[in-house]
């Protein structure tokens, strides 16, 4: 059984299916495979499936399937990336009001 401990799902799935996670999942959701189903085929708790579901800009039906908003997964920014437009912005903001001198 996996856990926190244990390979990423991510890491998990491609190596088992030998394509990347969004494919598998999508392979997955046209087979009509439901969170729980997923969750005792690939050992991962279903919180840790629903997780990944989101991150490959997927959603949940109510009866739990996985649907696909678009193909394309989204782009995380980095955290580096992240603090840096904070601290870029023109206008104040928690992340650069002490970075330099205002007004």
């Amino acid at each position: 059984m996996a856990n926190q401990y244990y390979d990423s799902f991510k890491c998990v799935l491609e190596q088992r299916y030998k394509k990347s996670y969004i494919e598998v999942l999508q392979d997955f959701s046209s087979q009509g495979f439901t969170v729980n189903r997923l969750s005792k085929t690939t050992g991962f708790d279903a919180g840790t499936i629903r997780k990944w579901i989101r991150r490959a800009n997927a959603a949940l039906t109510t009866s739990d399937k996985i649907t696909f908003k678009t193909m394309r997964p989204r782009k995380d920014k980095s955290c580096d990336e992240t603090v840096q437009d904070h601290l870029q912005a023109k206008a104040i903001n928690l992340g650069n009001c002490l970075s330099r001198k205002w007004g």
